[in-house]
């Protein structure tokens, strides 16, 4: 029973940090074009507190990757493995435990 809570807790955190990269890098690429105000006091809170959330993650994938023509894919590769971890490793983690092969880490 708290392995399920557990795992449930750690889906919606991966849930809440992949939906936070997405509109981080939305808002940021909005913020490139010129089509959100960068002066507008709301928008700039959003993007902060966005990019103070996401940057842990997304900082360390971007010093790797080359920027190409000004357009940072940092995101959208952090998006990618969290989505497969949330997809794929988590299940087996949670079948693992729940199932008894790893009964003793619980």
């Amino acid at each position: 029973m708290l392995s399920k809570l557990v795992f449930t807790l750690l889906d919606y955190a991966l849930a809440v940090l992949i939906w936070s990269i997405l509109i981080s890098a939305l808002i940021s690429i909005l913020l490139m074009f010129d089509v959100l105000d960068r002066r507008n006091r709301f928008v700039w809170s959003v993007q902060d507190f966005l990019t103070r959330l996401t940057d842990p993650i997304v900082r360390p994938i971007g010093r790797r990757l080359p920027k190409f023509n000004g357009l940072d894919l940092s995101p959208w590769v952090a998006l990618v493995v969290l989505q497969l971890v949330r997809s794929i490793v988590l299940p087996y983690f949670y079948a693992g435990i729940h199932y008894g092969t790893w009964q003793s880490l619980v």
